[in-house]
């Protein structure tokens, strides 16, 4: 039996050294596992935030107007409903982000996930670029 885990060990060590092979043009580059498995995530992490800016400043910006006016109007609403206290539109994203974590306390979705990225682009939108001369 002690030889049977020696070779898993064995095999084990050669999996981490084995490494993908790249066509260039004229050349072959050698791509470790490991390196291709962190370049796949990377493009996943990257498609990720470009679906949710995608969605912020494509079809929900189509549906909803510029978040500016949209989170305005909300933030009047929350106002007037609550009798005198005066929401901002950074309060509405605040919120809004508090509103999709509390849903991820049922279920962690990718929908909610890109949402919460998509509430925090748009405060710092709110705070660090609009109204700011660059």
């Amino acid at each position: 039996m002690n030889s049977n885990m020696d070779n898993l060990d064995t095999f084990a060590k050669g999996l981490k050294n084995l490494s993908i092979r790249k066509k260039k043009v004229d050349e072959t580059e050698y791509v470790s596992l490991n390196e291709a498995v962190e370049n796949s995530k990377k493009h996943k992490s990257k498609m990720f935030l470009e679906e949710a800016n995608d969605i912020i400043y494509g079809k929900r910006a189509e549906d909803y107007g510029d978040a500016i006016e949209n989170f305005t109007n909300i933030a009047n609403m929350w106002t007037h409903h609550n009798r005198g206290y005066h929401f901002t539109k950074e309060d509405v994203a605040i919120m809004m982000i508090m509103v999709k974590i509390a849903r991820c306390h049922h279920k962690i979705t990718a929908d909610s996930l890109k949402d919460i990225v998509g509430y925090c682009t748009i405060l710092h939108r709110f705070q660090f670029i609009d109204g700011k001369e660059e």
